[in-house]
């Protein structure tokens, strides 16, 4: 049994673009390590900086992790592993997402002076962010295949009568979790929703 050659080009596509990612990420630590020691570490200990730090080094522990899967370094072959991997992923990129959104807000909210008005604000356009982002998720995953659009994609586990549709592809032979590979009209819904 083979590969298809356009899922094995796929594939190289996509391992060269996280490969070459995950260098810039590594790049932009190694560039900004020095000012980082001195002003955050060196700064007293604030909500803002544990954030800020948490972000910073989860984001690239999980991101190494991700890497050695998708690299085909971390080999297996089990569908049920794959399942455990595509939930760490979905809730790794909402967790970082978020993390960064609120980030911005602490920013925005010092920027503007620290005032409980401007607080109750920025509270209060991040939960309508919020819940229309997750409602249009709903939505998505409610009226659409999940076969045709990728986004729902990473909920699949998460449900039982979807999951014995949900498979990895050709997981005996690659032994990485590769799932739906994205089609032209996938990523165009997905820069729509975004």
């Amino acid at each position: 049994m083979s590969v298809p050659v356009s899922f094995a080009e796929d594939l190289w596509i996509r391992r060269a673009f996280g490969v070459a990612g995950y260098t810039f990420l590594v790049w932009d630590y190694i560039l900004t390590f020095e000012d980082e020691v001195k002003y955050i570490w060196m700064a007293p200990w604030t909500l803002t900086k544990a954030f800020f730090l948490v972000n910073r080094y989860g984001n690239l522990a999980s991101q190494t992790f991700v890497r050695i899967e998708e690299t085909g370094l971390l080999s297996h072959g089990s569908q049920t592993w794959c399942h455990g991997f595509d939930v760490f992923s979905t809730i790794y990129v909402l967790l970082a997402t978020e993390s960064i959104h609120i980030l911005v807000l602490l920013r925005a909210w010092a920027i503007w002076g620290c005032t409980r008005r401007m607080a109750a604000w920025l509270i209060s356009i991040y939960t309508t962010y919020t819940l229309l982002s997750l409602g249009m998720i709903v939505y998505g995953i409610n009226t659409a295949s999940c076969r045709s659009l990728f986004l729902c994609l990473a909920l699949v586990p998460f449900s039982d009568s979807l999951s014995l549709v949900y498979t990895f592809e050709h997981l005996e032979i690659i032994r990485i979790c590769v799932g739906h590979m994205p089609r032209k009209s996938d990523i165009t819904m997905a820069l729509i929703l975004f």
